[in-house]
């Protein structure tokens, strides 16, 4: 999946802009081809947006919006809510868009480059993300999973995915890692799955970590990367 990975070189005449009212307030994106949904906000984000503002829930606290692309799950939810926002990417050129629209918009937010969960250290009220399927199930599981140790207990990892493109897998995978797994809503083909943690188990405690490995390569037999078409 190069586009998600590989910066190419760009000039400012390549960077483009689209407009957008999302929940009752306009907004003008800055975007760059090659990164996901250049074009317009798609279906997919639209969907888990509409989930998470529908829910009555009170998004608060640190918020991560994981594989943030040009920025616009991040910057909406800090438009609705009181949260202290991060937004990261593998791709430098999707860092670079995000961090000119979170000035744009006048959002508060942290706006780091890694790969995964790398170069973040902190934890997390919630995890949010329109995860790259393209990028692979290696990928995918290896955000679940880690995502565990990144959130606070009682924090959540919010993920929206469609269900000819591996929801079912996704949804048991994300069952056996928090033991538990929500359906928050389900829009035109896509799924909006919901986990809380349910402990408080970070990264450096002392765990066993064979159990992870396990679980994981289980999710790999039963996934077959080639569904994974974005």
């Amino acid at each position: 999946m190069e586009h998600y990975f590989i910066p190419r070189n760009y000039d400012k005449k390549d960077i483009l802009e689209y407009g957008a009212v999302l929940f009752g307030r306009p907004y003008t994106f800055y975007s760059l081809k090659g990164l996901f949904s250049y074009q317009g906000v798609d279906e997919g984000t639209m969907a888990l947006l509409n989930a998470i503002m529908k829910s009555g829930e009170e998004l608060h606290g640190n918020v991560l919006d994981l594989g943030c692309g040009i920025g616009v799950i991040g910057i909406v939810l800090a438009k609705n809510y009181k949260i202290e926002l991060t937004m990261s990417d593998v791709n430098s050129n999707a860092i670079d868009i995000a961090s000119m629209n979170v000035q744009k918009h006048g959002v508060s937010a942290k706006v780091v480059e890694s790969d995964s969960f790398e170069n973040l250290k902190d934890r997390y009220e919630y995890i949010i993300s329109n995860p790259p399927i393209k990028a692979g199930k290696q990928v995918l599981f290896d955000m679940v999973l880690k995502s565990y140790y990144h959130l606070f207990k009682g924090g959540k990892i919010i993920l929206v995915i469609r269900k000819d493109l591996g929801m079912e897998s996704l949804k048991k995978a994300m069952f056996e890692r928090f033991g538990n797994v929500n359906i928050l809503s389900r829009d035109k083909g896509y799924y909006i799955l919901e986990s809380e943690k349910w402990d408080d188990i970070t990264m450096s405690d002392n765990i066993d970590k064979k159990q992870d490995i396990f679980k994981k390569s289980e999710y790999m037999e039963e996934m077959n990367v080639d569904i994974f078409e974005r």
